[in-house]
């Protein structure tokens, strides 16, 4: 067509102005196509590394609890054993603490109980689930047992084995516990399913297509689909994994390398590691992994959907937020203590065990004296570096791995030791106020030291039918406002 012709035929208002729209719409399409599938690239890429995101949030933050709760578990079951309990009391605290993992909605996921030897019981074995060990089981010959006496006293984690009991791959929380005199009086354990943990990694966004991984230390494979590879190294199991290896043993996160699946299938890799030193990845086909980058490409070209990636972008944000917050909903942001929130969570498991256990609790409540004065004369800025000072100084004081410091509120601390008499928490509150006062921070407004100090209420109790963690943490209160009211810097019990 001629130049007149073009120009005839977009001058005429019949055909001229249609045409001209349509030819527009056309470049937009075509620009939005390419702007847009550079978008999503990044958007695809995105949506796995959030899987990575979720993954690490969720294995780090539930098997830390499970630490947590075994190092409580071995503690009571101490303290039992020097109370003079019998094996069959001991053996039915197992049993029922099993069944409290078992009905949690958590920890059910990972475990398949307690479980533990006793050296003071003549060797005496007991599974909190009622398994029955063979006649050729012998507990120091199972991983979690030399693991537990390598570590003296430790929490321990094991290399993956294979469970005689469940014929699955676990790992293991395991921990020896000792008399005052050092005899050793058994090993307490804890079992976590390997490959309930890599089902966390399982949904990658991608139609439950791609497959997630767990790696230990070694770069050995702690869960996979394929039972045939659990125990190899990566690198070992096809070449495209090395430069994989290499990356990760470097420190650097891998994303979209492309490698072989287990099936043989071109995919795309990612995979960081965990704090812990373990690895994560996740495994997406090649065809699922661009199928989805066109498939929504069309979509967004067909509808116009810009909106919807800044609305698909923000749900996988809100998704990795939510997981950020299930951690943070625990923790207090400025001193990075355990909150008021997850404290009462804490006190209520541990009154109920104690109630069982017929067991002394103590709860100090902890007050910075003439706070607000400090922050008046010297800055909201200032008060905090005094508030994280004071928490660290709390923290460190704190030796037992069972006791659990919290900030209350404001500038009020709280702390649980749940096996301890009052004489001996009397002088561990005592070196709490000593140890605060000896950091020295100026205090310019304070009418009883020249520093910043605290003043502790303490309360304790043996739980019963007649009492509850409320009127405790009461008691402790009322202590508190006698220890600021007689003169501060003290201790006072109620």
């Amino acid at each position: 067509m001629s130049k007149g012709n073009m120009k005839r035929l977009f001058s005429h208002h019949e055909y001229g102005y249609p045409l001209l729209i349509i030819l527009a719409f056309a470049l937009l399409i075509f620009i939005s196509s390419w702007f847009i599938g550079n978008i999503e690239n990044k958007h695809i890429m995105n949506d796995a590394k959030s899987a990575l995101d979720t993954t690490e949030l969720n294995i780090t933050f539930d098997l830390q609890e499970l630490e947590n709760l075994l190092v409580y578990i071995s503690e009571t079951v101490h303290i039992m054993i020097q109370q003079g309990e019998s094996y069959e009391i001991i053996s039915k605290y197992i049993t029922d603490i099993t069944g409290y993992l078992f009905n949690d909605e958590k920890f059910k996921i990972y475990t398949t109980g307690v479980y533990g030897v006793f050296d003071v019981f003549d060797g005496m074995f007991h599974d909190g689930t009622g398994w029955q060990p063979p006649d050729y089981f012998i507990p120091k010959e199972r991983p979690w047992y030399k693991a537990a006496v390598e570590a003296n006293g430790k929490t321990a984690v094991t290399e993956p084995y294979l469970s005689m009991a469940m014929d699955v791959y676990t790992l293991t929380f395991t921990r020896r516990i000792f008399s005052e005199d050092g005899k050793p009086l058994g090993v307490i354990c804890l079992d976590i399913v390997l490959d309930r943990v890599r089902d966390l990694a399982v949904n990658t966004h991608f139609a439950h297509s791609g497959y997630g991984i767990l790696m230990n230390s070694q770069l050995e494979i702690l869960a996979h689909p394929d039972k045939e590879i659990l125990g190899k190294a990566i690198q070992d199991i096809d070449s495209s994994l090395i430069p994989v290896a290499e990356n990760l043993k470097q420190g650097k996160t891998v994303l979209e390398h492309r490698i072989k699946n287990y099936k043989g299938e071109a995919s795309v890799a990612f995979s960081r590691q965990l704090e812990n030193g373990w690895y994560i990845g996740v495994i997406i086909p090649e065809k699922t992994y661009f199928k989805e980058m066109r498939i929504m490409r069309l979509s967004i070209i067909i509808l116009g959907t810009a909106l919807a990636v800044l609305v698909i972008n923000m749900s996988k944000k809100l998704a990795i937020a939510n997981e950020k917050l299930k951690v943070l909903s625990v923790t207090d942001e400025l001193t990075k203590l355990n909150n008021r929130r997850s404290f009462l969570e804490h006190l209520d498991f541990v009154w109920k065990q104690n109630y069982r256990l017929k067991l002394p609790i103590t709860i100090f409540m902890i007050d910075i004296d003439y706070f607000k004065k400090y922050n008046d004369s010297l800055g909201h800025l200032e008060g905090d570096k005094a508030l994280s000072a004071v928490a660290e100084c709390l923290r460190n004081t704190i030796k037992r791995e069972t006791d659990f410091m919290a900030r209350y509120g404001g500038e009020e601390f709280v702390c649980l030791l749940p096996f301890i008499e009052k004489n001996e928490a009397l002088e561990f509150a005592k070196t709490m106020v000593k140890n605060v006062e000896s950091m020295k921070i100026p205090h310019p407004m304070s009418l009883h030291s020249e520093y910043v100090t605290i003043s502790v209420g303490m309360a304790s109790t043996v739980p019963n039918d007649n009492n509850s963690h409320v009127q405790l943490m009461n008691e402790a209160d009322i202590a508190l406002y006698s220890a600021k009211e007689s003169g501060r810097n003290k201790v006072v019990m109620n």
